[in-house]
């Protein structure tokens, strides 16, 4: 079962893409199949400007779910015992220990997580190029195919790394906003 949910994570993000390509197909989709049993119209997934970044955002999510979930699990398993137990003979409920105890020493972990996951996101190209090219139009051109089609594609490279640079700005700043609130406890 652990092999089954770390799969998304462990396959190549282009694979990947071009599996929900097929799933997100309009009239031969395994998507659009599902919701018609459910009395749901079929949708263009990837031809709207309107839907075509959610349903991005769903493969990518898909995708790093379980990287996310691995870095959680590893942070729940090494929190001590004793405050949980102590909040228990004192009567805390299940909610007050979650919120009380287990959000803020967890908060570390979830720090880490969030930091991943951001540094990822912005550098997310292969899904978005192989499923969409930034289309329809212009709807779901991410920073980072704008980037390569600026400089690879037009042939304006200077543009291109000044782009890179700003991207890396954002990821840096970004990246020490998150470790510095990863040292901040509740």
């Amino acid at each position: 079962m652990r092999t089954l949910l770390l799969l998304p994570m462990v396959a190549t993000p282009v694979a990947m893409a071009l599996v929900w390509v097929i799933m997100l197909d309009p009239s031969m989709g395994v998507v659009n199949y599902l919701l018609s049993l459910l009395g749901i119209p079929p949708v263009a997934w990837l031809s709207d400007p309107n839907i075509v970044i959610p349903a991005l955002v769903m493969v990518d999510t898909w995708q790093w779910t379980p990287m996310v979930a691995l870095i959680c699990l590893a942070g729940l398993a090494a929190l001590p015992p004793d405050p949980f137990e102590a909040a228990r003979i004192d009567g805390a409920s299940a909610w007050a220990r979650f919120w009380h105890l287990t959000l803020p020493m967890l908060w570390p972990t979830l720090a880490v997580a969030i930091l991943f996951r951001f540094i990822d996101l912005l550098k997310v190209i292969d899904i978005v190029y192989v499923m969409t090219r930034g289309g329809p139009g212009f709807a779901s051109e991410v920073i980072n195919v704008y980037n390569f089609l600026v400089g690879l594609f037009y042939y304006r490279v200077g543009y291109g790394a000044a782009i890179s640079v700003v991207i890396f700005i954002l990821v840096l700043s970004t990246s020490l906003v998150l470790i510095r609130a990863r040292r901040v406890t509740w």
